[in-house]
């Protein structure tokens, strides 16, 4: 890479943002969004009643929030920024990821599932939501969802791979 633009959160700044999210303990009303984007020093961009975008340092759209029903369902952060896509930053996102489910699983024990394929998942379940660290394509998330929401996800991605055979 003649110049290297990768943006990444540092192993520091993970373990505060999964730890901090982990200490949620369940859906949070969405009026309660500009607080907790306070407490991790993001901002709010273009809120609504059922969505909002964060900015968590690395523009506009590096983070999401869902909310159903008035409580929030889906905090999703991407950690990287710039990753080029070809071989060696495929590698070196492959290589972060490896290296952040080795530190989430010493803060939150064995992952509950690993998820292989194009977009690589791995999921530390609570009792009201999990955690997920995704790698989608060298752009590294992590989410945050409630289990209700993510169950209804996982039947419909079920339905779609049912669908397209």
């Amino acid at each position: 890479m003649s110049e290297d633009r990768r943006r990444v959160l540092t192993d520091e700044q993970l373990t505060e943002i999964a730890t901090g999210l982990r200490e949620l303990g369940g859906a949070k009303p969405m009026d309660s969004l500009p607080d907790l984007a306070a407490r991790f020093g993001w901002r709010v961009l273009s809120p609504h009643a059922d969505r909002a975008r964060l900015d968590i340092g690395f523009g506009p759209t590096s983070g999401r929030v869902f909310a159903e029903d008035g409580r929030i369902v889906d905090i999703t952060l991407w950690l990287t920024k710039g990753v080029p896509q070809d071989d060696e930053g495929r590698t070196w996102a492959r290589d972060t990821f490896a290296r952040w489910v080795g530190l989430l699983t010493e803060l939150f024990g064995r992952p509950t599932a690993h998820i292989p394929g194009e977009v690589s998942a791995v999921r530390w379940a609570g009792e009201a939501d999990t955690l997920i660290l995704r790698d989608v394509d060298g752009s590294l998330q992590l989410t945050l969802m409630d289990n209700n929401w993510l169950s209804l996800g996982d039947q419909a991605d079920t339905l779609a791979a049912e669908e397209s055979r």
